[in-house]
């Protein structure tokens, strides 16, 4: 005599309940973001810069921007917001790095990654990010100061004098 059982769900269980609505959140979280991510580094600079930018997930590689010249990019964060954009500068005897675009994970993101592109201009005296604001007429957008350019170190921790 052989015996069938069946296994029936429990659907009043609440670990099933908080299951099931933990993947309905992550679904609509992905759905929720279309345009995904965007950063777009501006060169106001009479001079080319040298970029290179990454996340965990692409190295987007080493770049030259010249004068006048945008390096856009856009890309799809992961679903848990841990996406980090970084990149490195360098100038003549300058360098600068920094993450240009974070995901929801991080709490001190710039405010540019809610609404997007997240724009940064590099300039003589630093990078300005672009701070968008909506007003009666549209959206306005400004340049705020954002971070400096720091002195570039050669690998034994002094000045590289000689910009090499």
């Amino acid at each position: 005599m052989m015996l069938r059982t069946h296994l029936k769900p429990d659907l009043s269980s609440p670990l099933l309940v908080a299951t099931f609505l933990g993947l309905i959140a992550v679904l609509a979280r992905a759905a929720h973001n279309p345009t995904a991510g965007s950063v777009n580094l501006i060169n106001a600079i009479n001079d080319s810069v040298v970029v290179h930018c990454w996340s965990r997930e692409s190295d987007l590689g080493q770049s030259n921007v010249f004068p006048g010249m945008n390096y856009y990019w856009s890309f799809h964060p992961n679903l848990f917001g841990r996406t980090v954009f970084k990149c490195n500068f360098l100038w003549m005897q300058v360098e600068q790095e920094f993450a240009v675009w974070q995901g929801t994970y991080h709490p001190n993101r710039p405010p540019c990654c809610d609404r997007g592109p997240c724009s940064y201009k590099i300039c003589p005296d630093g990078f300005y990010n672009a701070f968008i604001v909506d007003t009666d007429y549209g959206v306005a957008e400004s340049w705020e100061f954002y971070v400096g350019w720091l002195p570039r170190f050669s690998a034994q921790g002094k000045i590289d004098e000689e910009g090499s």
